[in-house]
């Protein structure tokens, strides 16, 4: 959430967006980016693709109010 409030005024700037993305990461995310293959990460779109390809478990994992 910070790393879109931190970028909005950036949001046509895709080769900052995805250079200072690494910032908003941490332990295993952040060792997941540093480990991408460059040559696959051409666009903005391509590192979101990537990313919700490589956490998209997440969404079925977290419970939803009725299951808390």
């Amino acid at each position: 959430m910070m790393y879109g409030k931190k970028m909005v005024a950036h949001a046509h700037n895709e080769k900052l967006l995805i250079h200072i993305f690494q910032d908003s990461l941490a332990a295993l995310a952040l060792n997941w980016y540093v480990h991408l293959e460059p040559s696959c990460i051409k666009s903005w779109k391509d590192l979101v693709n990537a990313f919700m390809k490589q956490y998209d478990y997440n969404m079925d994992v977290a419970p939803n109010k009725l299951q808390l």
